[in-house]
C-alpha cells in the first residue's frame, strides 16, 4: 500500500512504498503518458511532468535500500497526477 506523508515545509510530499507498489503506480503512470502521446501532447508541461514522476518513481524502486521506498514529491504535482 503506498502511504504519503506531508513534510513540514507543507510543500513536499513523501511517497512510500514497498517495490511490488512502486512498480504498480509506475505502471499505472506509464500508461497515462501513452494516452498523452496518443493525444500528441509530447513536450508539454503535461508530458514533462508526467516524466518527470516517473523518472522519482524508478529513481526510488532502484535504490533499494530499504522494505519501504519512496520519493519526495509536490503536493501540487501529486494533484496534477491525480
Amino acid at each position: 500500500m503506498l502511504t504519503g506523508c506531508l513534510f513540514e515545509n507543507r510543500v513536499s510530499v513523501r511517497i512510500l512504498g514497498d517495490t511490488s507498489d512502486l512498480i504498480s503506480l509506475h505502471k499505472t503512470v506509464r500508461r497515462i503518458t501513452v494516452v498523452i502521446v496518443d493525444y500528441e501532447l509530447n513536450d508539454t508541461s503535461v508530458s514533462n511532468l508526467l516524466v518527470d514522476f516517473l523518472e522519482n518513481i524508478e529513481k526510488a524502486i532502484h535504490k533499494n535500500l530499504t522494505v519501504s521506498e519512496g520519493f519526495e514529491s509536490s503536493w501540487t504535482e501529486l494533484l496534477m497526477i491525480s
